[in-house]
């Protein structure tokens, strides 16, 4: 409870320290030099022009259609960032089992030990993913980028199951956290693409629900949907004292596979999205 004490005094400074700072430009700013891109291909131009409200907005259907593709991949990234360490127990201890009647105490804290430095490695990927996929979008349009991350996340959940080795596990959870701070890093361009940027903070604020929604579904459907396979022995030490435990290891093909399916069913969804219409007046 002290970190958090900690956390949220230096959230609070920091946050109203630099609040004082920020300025917003004024209509039709640009930087001196610099040129909006035109549309082109199935990339919009910057903005389409037309800056909706909320209320405007989620009554057009590209908002939903945007919103569900939104939910979709963040539930993956959800269903793995919160699940990481007892997916990975499963996997080392399944494939342990038939040479241990009883799982090692050594062996036991090492698979702890590697399901910890995989939840870290998915951290920096995460934050390393807004930057990189931002980038790319700038370069390839935003349609696409999400064209090659909805692939990318959800042919990797799809054979997540078969990625038992902790070289391949790391590489399929990695990959599943870089898209997942993609998505953090892309909607609110995409928001603004579609709905202007006048009413970005309410908008993005209607978008970004997908998102928490997605922080219920996407860590509860992993347990939920498990399939305990063995109760598999183990040592641990409790008090200094070696004990034993049993461990139930599961079976979460359900989910990536729901996961996965969500991911590959929304590029459909964008490329079905297209930006909306002038407003009438």
């Amino acid at each position: 409870m002290n970190m958090f004490l900690y956390l949220g005094g230096i959230f609070f400074v920091i946050v109203m320290i630099g609040a004082q700072f920020m300025i917003n430009p004024p209509a039709g700013y640009c930087p001196p030099g610099w040129t909006p891109p035109t549309a082109a291909g199935n990339t919009p131009a910057c903005t389409t022009g037309v800056d909706y409200t909320w209320q405007e907005m989620i009554r057009t259907p590209q908002f939903w259609l945007l919103w569900i593709t939104y939910f979709a991949g963040c539930s993956a990234g959800f269903l793995i960032i919160m699940n990481t360490v007892n997916i990975w127990q499963s996997f080392s201890i399944l494939s342990l089992a038939p040479k241990f009647p009883t799982i090692p105490g050594e062996i036991y804290l090492d698979i702890i030990t590697k399901g910890t430095t995989a939840v870290m490695a998915i951290s920096v990927v995460n934050a390393l993913g807004r930057i990189i996929w931002g980038k790319v979008s700038d370069s390839i349009g935003r349609k696409n980028t999400l064209y090659v991350m909805f692939l990318y996340g959800g042919v990797v959940m799809l054979s997540l199951n078969w990625l038992t080795s902790f070289p391949l596990f790391l590489f399929g959870v990695m990959s599943v956290g870089f898209c997942f701070g993609g998505f953090l890093g892309l909607y609110p361009a995409v928001t603004a693409d579609y709905f202007g940027t006048k009413h970005m903070g309410v908008n993005y604020g209607c978008m970004f629900m997908a998102y928490g929604v997605a922080g219920l579904f996407g860590p509860w459907i992993a347990p939920k949907l498990m399939r305990i396979v063995q109760e598999v022995p183990f040592e641990t030490l409790v008090a200094g004292v070696v004990t034993t435990k049993t461990y139930a290891a599961g079976n979460y093909i359900a989910s990536f596979i729901i996961a996965g399916v969500m991911c590959l069913a929304s590029i459909l969804l964008v490329w079905i999205v297209k930006p909306p219409a002038a407003k009438k007046d």
